[in-house]
């Protein structure tokens, strides 16, 4: 079966007109019969359509003759996200533990295919849920004939009351299938804020999000190689350091995981947590706050031999702890930069605030213009000294600024483990994963703004976002040479042509690029056929 392109000439002028064969032999020869006159060819977007007619007629399909006039394409359907997210389910268990633990055949919906449908709608582009169920019944090839909007918030509160399970047995079957190393494991926090006042958990609190004037919720994330295998919601005005109890308690019971390392990042070091997690039996490599207290900053400002740019010494050990200082050479000379161009400008902002206050003629009270000096040095108030004699005074802070320029470049790390000062420090900064997933999962897929008015819906959102974001990781474990980012855009461009020939109603894969395949292969999801069935 092919596509045959005939020219006629008439004056001065070229006419073309396509049909479509099929060669057959007649016992003495080779013949060809017409299957389909397509008509005349008045543009390439009439040859790619005709071609995509052909495409649709090959792998033993209805042949159906009719005119040009008799074919029209209707629709255009979002699929290449949608398929990769049904076949990786599928080959990862995702899809068989949100089964067996929901208990699909209790309802007269699927829950697990609504699931699935919000993920891939989310990676897609994300919306709100209401969207979503007019993405689904309009733009998305899917069986959606039975679906009502009533269906995905019933499903959303499935997902959060089996939530339990379902990360345990994708835990598990991401160990079978993917081999997960759980030898460490990444835990870290961010805040996700409200549009209006929110369900109860929304509080006031430290933002993440430069809100402060916005209710909050708090994330807690754990991942392990790069896959987030647990989370937790918390009220808005949770301060870090007390959700580690809950995080380990519920790493142990949960997932009974053997031997790890927990790594975390300074929000989260206090000296309660370290007893608690030596208490527990787990090893951790956590950094310090930079400016604790008197021994934390001895420590920071030890003198080190220099072996390369980048490079860790233990500086202390303490019973089972050490203590390890890394250092990059580098970023030392940035962030002095950096202080030197920032002082000059709070210096200039400082002085012309100076200036403005004394050309009002004390029009504004004294501390009024003490809380606005406070508020332009912001974070970096400790630098210097305040004062209000009639004007405003202020002068650099000596000490603070020579503590800040020897901490340059520098974290400390306190571990109870056997790693090496490098191979603890190089762990640490896989810390940054976590921090990726938290961009991802607020950025890309979208977690705010939140709308919904309940816990139990919040959460499920949470968890919806969570999933997606595990997706995501999943594709970007098996499609490396790109970001997965990148690997869902191209899976967009995937569709689904909707054609009717005459009477008959076909649904045709749009034609696939080499590298379209090639994601395909990465991923392990067959090639779809040509023409596919709802």
């Amino acid at each position: 079966m092919h596509l045959i392109v005939t020219k006629l000439r008439r004056k001065d002028q070229v006419f073309e007109y396509a049909k479509i064969v099929q060669s057959y032999w007649d016992g003495k020869t080779s013949r060809q019969k017409v299957l389909v006159n397509l008509g005349r060819i008045r543009s390439p977007e009439d040859r790619r359509r005709f071609e995509e007619i052909l495409e649709s007629m090959r792998r033993g399909e209805k042949t159906i003759t009719v005119s040009l006039r008799d074919v029209e394409v209707l629709n255009n359907f979002d699929f290449g996200v949608i398929y990769a997210v049904e076949k990786l389910w599928d080959a990862y268990g995702i899809s068989r533990v949100l089964t067996e633990a929901i208990g699909n055949g209790r309802f007269e919906f699927d829950v697990t295919r609504i699931v699935k449908l919000l993920v891939a709608r989310r990676l897609h582009a994300p919306s709100g849920d209401l969207s979503t169920y007019e993405w689904i019944q309009k733009e998305a090839f899917a069986d959606a004939g039975n679906i009502k909007p009533q269906h995905i918030y019933r499903a959303l509160d499935q997902l959060i009351k089996h939530k339990k399970k379902i990360e345990v047995g994708i835990f598990k079957e991401f160990q079978r299938t993917l081999g997960l190393k759980t030898d460490l494991v990444f835990y870290d926090l961010t805040s996700s804020y409200f549009e209006g006042e929110g369900p109860e958990l929304a509080k006031y609190g430290k933002s993440r999000d430069n809100k402060p004037d916005r209710k909050q919720l708090v994330l807690a994330l754990a991942m392990i190689d790069g896959i987030p295998i647990a989370h937790e919601v918390f009220e808005g005005n949770t301060a870090d350091r007390p959700t580690l109890k809950h995080a380990v308690k519920k790493l142990k019971g949960k997932f009974n995981i053997g031997r790890i390392i927990f790594v975390a990042d300074r929000g989260l070091f206090s000296r309660e947590n370290l007893d608690f997690l030596d208490e527990e039996g787990y090893e951790y490599i956590i950094a310090t706050r930079r400016r604790l207290d008197r021994e934390m900053e001895e420590l920071m400002t030890s003198r080190v031999e220099a072996n390369g740019r980048v490079f860790a010494k233990e500086v202390k050990r303490e019973r089972n702890r050490r203590y390890i200082l890394c250092v990059n050479r580098d970023v030392e000379q940035e962030e002095r930069e950096f202080l030197r161009e920032h002082k000059r400008f709070l210096e200039r902002r400082l002085k012309e605030l100076a200036d403005s206050y004394a050309r009002a003629r004390g029009r504004s009270s004294g501390q009024s213009i003490l809380n606005r000096a406070s508020k332009i040095l912001g974070r970096y108030k400790r630098l210097f000294n305040l004062e209000f004699d009639g004007s405003l005074k202020f002068s650099l802070n000596r000490k603070i600024w020579a503590y800040e320029n020897a901490i340059a470049g520098r974290f400390l790390l306190v571990t109870t483990s056997t790693l090496t000062a490098n191979d603890a420090m190089e762990s640490y900064k896989e810390l940054r994963s976590v921090e990726d997933a938290f961009r991802e999962i607020k950025n890309f897929v979208d977690i705010r703004p939140v709308f919904h008015s309940k816990d139990c819906r919040v959460k499920a959102h949470v968890f919806e976002c969570v999933l997606s974001y595990l997706t995501e990781a999943l594709i970007g474990k098996l499609v490396p040479h790109q970001s997965a980012r990148r690997t869902i855009q191209e899976l967009r461009r995937m569709e689904v042509t909707e054609i009717l020939m005459g009477k008959e109603r076909m649904f045709s894969v749009r034609k696939m690029k080499n590298s379209d395949l090639r994601i395909l292969e990465l991923l392990k999801i067959e090639v779809p056929p040509k023409n596919i069935e709802l």
